[in-house]
């Protein structure tokens, strides 16, 4: 009985197989580098959260340079919907402030060192922030301002129109 034996590797296969373990490693880095940046962006999320969408603010504290945030806005639909949440959550938190002012509020300052009763400080609604609410939200009911323009004492503005050095 005659034995067979594996037929001879190709000359070049060691120069492929090398090839090979070079596109792995850098698959490796490239993956190491996608994961890196998936935890920057994270990491800015979170940073925004904290200082309620204060970009600079943000930066500084996920240490991501602004250029990058934006162009992790421009170019990640994914990241700029969460950017977006975040943004909205930190109007929505402001928006709870303004309805604190127009309500009004009672602040607990201290407690008396006697009775160890409160010190309460009542914060009474902010006629600024009830006018400011109304023209922002309530335009249909006729919470605007107009400016109506008029020439002197009233009468129609006149206008010149001016066309190279010719006044018609």
């Amino acid at each position: 009985m005659r034995q067979r034996t594996a037929p001879s590797p190709p000359p070049n296969i060691f120069l492929a197989t090398s090839r090979q373990m070079i596109n792995f490693r850098a698959m490796a880095d490239v993956d190491d580098r996608m994961a890196e940046q998936a935890n920057n962006k994270k990491r800015m999320l979170d940073a925004l959260d904290e200082s309620h969408g204060i970009i600079t603010r943000a930066c500084q504290i996920a240490k991501v340079g602004r250029t990058t945030f934006y162009e992790w806005l421009d170019s990640d639909p994914e990241f700029k919907a969460s950017y977006e949440a975040v943004n909205d959550s930190a109007i929505d938190f402001v928006e709870s402030k303004l309805f604190e002012k127009i309500s009004g509020i009672d602040l607990v300052t201290g407690y008396d060192k006697d009775s160890g009763d409160p010190i309460v400080y009542t914060q009474p609604p902010s006629d600024t922030a009830i006018i400011f609410y109304l023209k922002c939200r309530a335009k249909k009911r006729g919470y605007v301002e107009r400016t109506e323009l008029t020439g002197a004492d009233g009468q129609p503005l006149e206008v010149k129109v001016i066309t190279g050095m010719t006044i018609t």
